[in-house]
């Protein structure tokens, strides 16, 4: 059902110790998390609460059956920090606007908008790479998977700078 397109990509950050994964609600992205841990790549999502604890842990055992591990927001440092060591990738939702003064304020296509520096945070402080992937339905009924080259953090640069030039690039 799911094709991959610039794979060597996701094999490289791995060989290196992972890396941070920015997707966002576009296409199948649960499907692409399952194909990815399914093609031999280790992955973990950062996963916010349901409302309803049922739909909440329905949603995460099915995760956990298709061998993606999850990491709760509420204890997201210490996860995301814990899988990077472990050299696998962590998969972030990258694409919601951010509260006045909770982001970085961007131009994304011509409006001023504020996005959420996590993946760039994460990113700096790691010293891992961040890899922007997304899946696509084909019409007839599979899907492509696509991961970009990734995008080098540089260590030597000061932290709010680079997480800005990070978030920058990402969205």
């Amino acid at each position: 059902l799911v094709s991959f397109t610039g794979r060597e990509h996701a094999d490289d950050v791995l060989s290196r110790g992972g890396a941070i994964v920015v997707t966002g609600h576009f296409g199948s992205w649960e499907l692409l998390g399952a194909a990815a841990s399914a093609a031999g790549m280790p992955v973990d999502f950062l996963v916010g609460e349901q409302q309803n604890r049922m739909v909440d842990r329905l949603m995460n055992d099915l995760r956990r059956s298709a061998g993606i591990g999850t990491i709760p927001r509420g204890v997201a440092a210490r996860g995301i920090f814990g899988s990077l060591k472990q050299g696998r990738l962590v998969a972030m939702l990258s694409d919601q606007e951010a509260r006045r003064g909770a982001g970085i304020l961007v131009d994304f296509f011509g409006i001023p908008s504020f996005t959420y520096p996590g993946a760039a945070q994460f990113a700096y402080r790691a010293g891992v790479p961040i890899l922007f992937c997304f899946i696509a339905r084909r019409p007839d009924e599979t899907h492509e998977a696509v991961f970009l080259p990734p995008i080098e953090v540089d260590a030597e640069a000061e932290r709010e700078a680079e997480v800005h030039r990070l978030s920058l690039i990402h969205i």
